[in-house]
């Protein structure tokens, strides 16, 4: 399922920033996050559970290792 988020006030993404901010959250939660489509390879290669994918469709260049990953999401075989 796709979701578009349109506001930073979204209480969704300010949950995130505090993820990503804060050490105490991170392992509260045991989630963190991780940017960059090289760096979502290296943690589907280390097996990590992708619970969410956030992107911007118009600046997203899905390079064709990566195509058949986002292919099975967007198809709803995996979900974020």
């Amino acid at each position: 399922m796709v979701k578009e988020i349109t506001s930073v006030q979204n209480p969704y993404i300010k949950h995130l920033v505090q993820i990503k901010e804060k050490s105490r959250e991170r392992k509260k939660t045991g989630l963190f996050l991780i940017e960059g489509q090289r760096e979502i390879g290296l943690a589907i290669t280390g097996n990590y559970d992708i619970e969410t994918l956030l992107y911007y469709p118009d600046l997203v260049i899905i390079k064709p290792a990566f195509s058949s990953l986002f292919d099975l999401i967007f198809k709803g075989v995996i979900s974020y």
